[in-house]
């Protein structure tokens, strides 16, 4: 049995929320958290010419990021741009030369508390993302990025399209999702997009409970205002009328008490 706390929260708004300033000049915003696991999900505002001092490390939990505007980069290899999707499994060393050239904002989440082992000595030289070994990384899996920009889209209903990032929505994984080291991590994380004139039931996924992040658009979801970075876990419910198009990332996790 995998335990989980309640992770529940309800909208809230990036532009409008209150946000805490690190040493380093970057502001962060902690958008949901399991008590119990430890387990996150936090925005991460980084300044023009940011460098980070940190060496390489990894955590012993499942990762995703995704990239919400600006650019932001853990190596120079691959810098992440806006619409970017970065997965990273158990044991994925990462952050040789980290920072943002010209600033920009990042969702991060961590499927069980933050705890960073820092890695001496990779190989060189450096080629970017790469795993320490099966202890860590007990599946087959590797760190992969992905543009979601560059993926087309799948139509799953009427009014309703995804962006497949990983997984399928309404599947459970066998390659990710909930494990007694990442408790929370996501069977399947996608790009959600809602046409003008949708109106209905606000889609879900019998047995899976969504994360939402609004990229663009705006609609009414149980009579509540979404539109550019409203944030919810577990809070989007009811009608949902659809103004202008609304795009969503998404993250998926099997509901382990359904």
């Amino acid at each position: 049995m995998i335990a989980r706390g309640n992770r529940r929260t309800e909208r809230l708004d990036l532009a409008t929320a209150t946000w805490q300033r690190n040493q380093w000049n970057v502001d962060v915003l902690e958008l949901s958290r399991d008590t119990l696991t430890g387990a996150l999900t936090m925005a991460l505002r980084c300044p023009p010419g940011l460098v980070y001092p940190e060496e390489e490390h990894f955590y012993d939990c499942e990762e995703d990021l995704f990239q919400f505007d600006g650019e932001f980069h853990h190596d120079e290899i691959d810098s992440y741009r806006e619409g970017d999707y970065v997965y990273r499994p158990i044991g994925t060393v990462y952050g040789h030369g980290i920072g943002s050239h010209q600033g920009g904002l990042t969702i991060a989440s961590l499927a069980r508390e933050m705890r960073r082992f820092h890695f001496q000595g990779h190989p060189g030289p450096w080629r970017g993302h790469y795993l320490v070994d099966r202890l860590w990384n007990p599946r087959p899996v590797a760190p992969f990025i992905v543009g979601a920009n560059s993926l087309s889209w799948q139509t799953v209903g009427s009014g309703v399209a995804i962006r497949a990032l990983r997984g399928q929505p309404g599947e459970r994984s066998t390659l990710s999702g909930a494990s007694i080291h990442s408790p929370w991590a996501a069977d399947a994380v996608f790009i959600l997009r809602l046409d003008p004139g949708f109106d209905a039931p606000f889609p879900t996924w019998d047995g899976f409970v969504l994360e939402l992040l609004t990229l663009g658009g705006r609609a009414t979801i149980g009579a509540e205002p979404w539109y550019r970075g409203c944030y919810a876990f577990d809070g989007a419910q009811g009608r949902c009328v659809v103004g202008e198009s609304l795009q969503l990332y998404v993250r998926a996790f099997a509901n382990l008490t359904a």
